[in-house]
């Protein structure tokens, strides 16, 4: 399993083409995973197209009070 991060460490900013580039460089065979600022559906919806295999939900979700409508209203609407 390779972890991606989507952000820049340097800046803070957050850049899901991080994980595009890596994961086009990879077999698909290894799974992926990506990390860091994921805050909406379309964010999982894009890193499904990336054929990322897996998410890590950071602080957003954890920092969320109604963390189960969250997850049944499909994440719309997550940032905080």
């Amino acid at each position: 399993m390779f972890g991606i991060s989507n952000c820049n460490l340097k800046n803070f900013s957050i850049n899901f083409n991080n994980t595009q580039c890596l994961r086009d460089m990879m077999p698909k065979d290894i799974l992926v995973m990506s990390d860091l600022s994921i805050k909406t559906h379309a964010d999982t919806v894009l890193l499904e197209i990336l054929q990322v295999d897996d998410i890590s939900i950071d602080d957003i979700f954890m920092k969320r009070k109604d963390k189960i409508d969250m997850i049944k209203s499909g994440w719309d609407n997550t940032c905080v």
